[in-house]
C-alpha cells in the first residue's frame, strides 16, 4: 500500500487571516470610541447651546414686559458666558490629535469655585425649569480659589447638573453644593 502525502504550509495564510481579524477587531473598536466621542462632543455642545437659545428667546419673546432691567442684564450676561463656554469647548475639540493621544495639556490657575457654580446654575436653569425640576444651590463662605484648569471643571460640573437634571423626575429637586471641609472643597 501506498501513503500519498501532501503538505502545505499554512503560516502565511494563518498569519494574514489573524492580521484581518485583528484589523475587524480594531475598527470595531475605534467606531466605538468615534461614537462614544461623538456622544461626548454632542453632550459638551448642547449645554450651552441651550441656555443661549433659552435664554436669547426670553428676551426677544413680545410679551417679555415682566423682564427688568436687571433681569434683561443677567440674560444677556447669561447669554455672553454661554457663549464664552460653547468657544473654549470648540477650540478644545479643535486640536483632536491632542485628545487621541492624551496628551491634552491642563491649564492650572486659580478658580473660584463659588462663582462657576453660580454660572453653572445660572447657565442650566432654563433646562431645570423646563423639566420642572428645582435647581438649588448652596455655597459656603470664606472658600479660597482652588487650582484647577477652568474649562474642564466647568463641564465637569455642568454635566453633573445636566445628568442630575434629566434624571431627576419633574416635581422633583437637584441642589448643587460647594463648602469648605477642612483643608479640602466638598463639591456636591
Amino acid at each position: 500500500a501506498a501513503v500519498v502525502c501532501v503538505m502545505r504550509d499554512v503560516t502565511e495564510r494563518r498569519a494574514a487571516d489573524e492580521t484581518r481579524e485583528r484589523g475587524h477587531a480594531e475598527a470595531l473598536r475605534a467606531n466605538d470610541v468615534k461614537g462614544q466621542f461623538l456622544a461626548t462632543v454632542s453632550h459638551e455642545l448642547r449645554t450651552p447651546l441651550n441656555a443661549i437659545i433659552g435664554f436669547s428667546e426670553m428676551l426677544s419673546a413680545e410679551d417679555n414686559g415682566w423682564l427688568d432691567g436687571q433681569k434683561r442684564l443677567e440674560y444677556a450676561r447669561i447669554i455672553h458666558a454661554s457663549g464664552h463656554h460653547l468657544l473654549e469647548v470648540v477650540n478644545t475639540l479643535l486640536d483632536i490629535s491632542k485628545i487621541e493621544s492624551g496628551a491634552m495639556e491642563i491649564e492650572r490657575e486659580p478658580v473660584d469655585l463659588g462663582g462657576m457654580v453660580r454660572e453653572c446654575c445660572a447657565l442650566m436653569a432654563i433646562r431645570a425649569e423646563q423639566g420642572s425640576v428645582a435647581l438649588e444651590k448652596v455655597i459656603g463662605t470664606a472658600l479660597p480659589p482652588i487650582d484647577a484648569d477652568r474649562r474642564a471643571l466647568k463641564q465637569v460640573v455642568l454635566n453633573l447638573l445636566s445628568n442630575a437634571i434629566k434624571f431627576t423626575p419633574p416635581g422633583g429637586r437637584v441642589m448643587l453644593a460647594v463648602l469648605r471641609d477642612g483643608d479640602a472643597i466638598d463639591l456636591s
